[in-house]
């Protein structure tokens, strides 16, 4: 056994130096117990950090095996813990039920996150709001897949000539209420591309009722079409989002658009959209020829004046 270099006394911490190359016994560590002085001999130096460890006795053995023993503080209030939790079991559940809700908060707030937050402010504050939102929504019985609230509008205008039912169904929608996302679908890279710059396109085509910026609703995460506010025309319900008409979202490719009852209701009925309004993901060149019909709607129904192609 190597001859030890220096040897150290402490009160509070123990420190090791160690090597798992030398297969000899390094050091042994006692407990700072009664009062006693701790003692840590160490008997080769070691070009690694020192590891610290509590209270505990520590032995290294020969070829790097340790057989380390739990602190006694920490075996009683462990059995403590055990001991009380197995005489009432609702403890027990209630523990259970606490650590796995907050791991769903945690994991569901990331998501929240990391999906874009719309409008809605980014952080604790702004996930609350939601959450209530979102625990209003699960106990109401408003159905946005449920075209009828419309009809008792009465008649209206109607921008929108018929459209085809969407192929394959609804999708799955995000079970937040803000931002309002579906699941995200398969999207042909040139087909989002086109969808992404739709609303360049439509202000390029009326430049003197539309202006692009970026979107008020979505905290400015995305284009936005705005009617002209000096407009004569304008739509009665336009104020609702201050002039904005339309945008697309780059997280899942959905839209949000402002549309006459009439023409919202046809957009349901054929399953391409839900009332908030939210228009779902076009899966292909022929469903963005569809939603562009329909964002030329909202145009004519936001500005006033129609328009066609």
């Amino acid at each position: 056994m190597v001859a030890p270099e220096r040897e150290s006394y402490q009160s509070e911490k123990e420190v090791l130096y160690f090597s798992f190359k030398t297969p000899v016994l390094l050091a042994v560590v006692r407990d700072h117990v009664h009062g006693m002085n701790t003692a840590t001999r160490v008997h080769k130096r070691s070009r690694h950090r020192p590891a610290i460890f509590g209270n505990c006795n520590l032995l290294m053995e020969p070829y790097g095996s340790a057989a380390i023993s739990s602190t006694r503080i920490g075996l009683q209030n462990a059995a403590r813990a055990v001991q009380m939790l197995s005489r009432s079991p609702l403890a027990a559940i209630a523990c259970v039920a606490t650590l796995l809700g907050a791991v769903w908060t945690i994991r569901d707030y990331n998501a929240w996150i990391s999906f874009g937050t719309g409008g809605t402010p980014p952080n604790l504050s702004g996930y609350w709001k939601i959450t209530k939102l979102r625990l209003a929504r699960l106990f109401s019985r408003r159905k946005l897949r449920d075209p009828t609230p419309l009809d008792f509008k009465g008649p209206g205008p109607s921008f929108l000539d018929n459209i085809p039912q969407r192929k394959g169904g609804r999708p799955v929608i995000l079970p937040r209420p803000l931002p309002q996302r579906q699941q995200p679908e398969p999207i042909p890279p040139v087909t989002k591309d086109r969808l992404m710059s739709l609303m360049n396109k439509m202000q390029s085509e009326y430049p003197e009722l539309l202006v692009l910026k970026k979107s008020g609703t979505e905290g400015g995460s995305a284009e936005a079409i705005y009617a002209k506010p000096d407009l004569e025309t304008l739509g009665p319900d336009t104020h609702v989002l201050k002039l904005e008409l339309a945008h697309a979202h780059p997280q899942d490719a959905s839209l949000h658009l402002l549309l006459s009852a009439v023409d919202a209701a046809k957009v349901i009925r054929a399953e391409w959209g839900e009332r908030f309004p939210l228009h779902y993901v076009p899966r292909n060149d022929a469903e963005l020829d569809v939603i562009e019909k329909i964002v030329r709607a909202s145009i004519a129904y936001g500005t006033g004046v129609p328009i066609s192609k």
